[in-house]
């Protein structure tokens, strides 16, 4: 119902009724809802996945470069974000996430090992993106399936009996091969780390009420 006509039974000297109490309290609890996190909220995984080289946050963002132990094997890391929405009841339903990401370009470059000219091939890919209502995944997205650009908005459509806080799994796969071998002290994000850069921007998820 309208918030001006909601206003009208409570005026001074008005008598409400039952029904424009009800009235109230489904607004109350009906309401469109919002919430974000600025791209400060990233959190690396544990072990092998929280291996960054450098990372700094400016503008709302966080800038990092993560850091490999050897190349030439596959590697993955998870990144995280979580939304704080406690205390959100069932009569909120998500309707659409927005998060911002840019991840690196898959690429082909040179850089140094000691003496020695080393072509690097780089393909970097978004495994997946899974949503959680606390530990429970309600959206779970792969390959095709998400949006591509630093851009990205996701319809959820998912209700819950209880919101407890939407948590993010980011899952980022790396394939950087040599075509010669490499020293031991040879490390691809000290030699190129533009090229491994890794932008997290801000998250927000939009509720709707679940009967309107």
């Amino acid at each position: 119902m309208e918030k001006n006509t909601i206003k009208q039974y409570f005026r001074r000297g008005s008598r409400p009724t039952q029904e424009h109490f009800y009235s109230l309290i489904d607004a109350c609890y009906n309401q469109n809802y919002s919430v974000y996190v600025s791209g400060y909220g990233i959190k690396t995984g544990t072990g092998d996945h929280s291996l960054v080289k450098t990372i700094s946050m400016e503008a709302g963002k966080t800038f990092l470069t993560p850091w490999f132990k050897r190349i030439n094997i596959p590697h993955t890391r998870t990144y995280h974000y979580c939304v704080p929405c406690c205390n959100l009841g069932p009569e909120l339903r998500i309707h659409r996430i927005h998060m911002e990401l840019q991840l690196p370009q898959s690429n082909t470059y040179e850089v140094n090992d000691k003496k020695s000219t080393v072509k690097i091939n780089q393909t970097v890919t978004l495994d997946s993106i899974v949503f959680h209502n606390g530990t429970e995944a309600f959206l779970t997205l792969s390959g095709a399936d998400i949006p591509e650009g630093p851009h990205k908005e996701f319809t959820a459509d998912a209700l819950m009996d209880q919101w407890k806080g939407i948590n993010v799994d980011i899952t980022v796969g790396y394939d950087i091969k040599s075509n010669i071998a490499v020293s031991d002290q040879f490390d691809i994000t000290e030699r190129n780390a533009d090229e491994l850069l890794h932008v997290f921007g801000g998250m927000g998820c939009e509720f709707k009420a679940a009967v309107s």
